[in-house]
């Protein structure tokens, strides 16, 4: 199961590809990317959500 707050603070914490998240947490990168792809999607949900970055 994807953590997707540990996705998005590498994504808009550490600024990380969708292929280098992929590869630093061993999930696949289509995941990673069909996860961010509907994040951004959603519309609904902003960036900050977390209070703590990830490195």
């Amino acid at each position: 199961m994807l953590d997707y707050r540990k996705i998005l603070g590498l994504r808009y914490g550490s600024n990380l590809s969708g292929r280098e998240i992929a590869a630093s947490c061993g999930y696949s990168k289509s995941a990673v990317n069909e996860f961010l792809k509907r994040f951004r999607e959603s519309g609904q949900l902003r960036m900050p959500l977390l209070s703590c970055r990830y490195q």
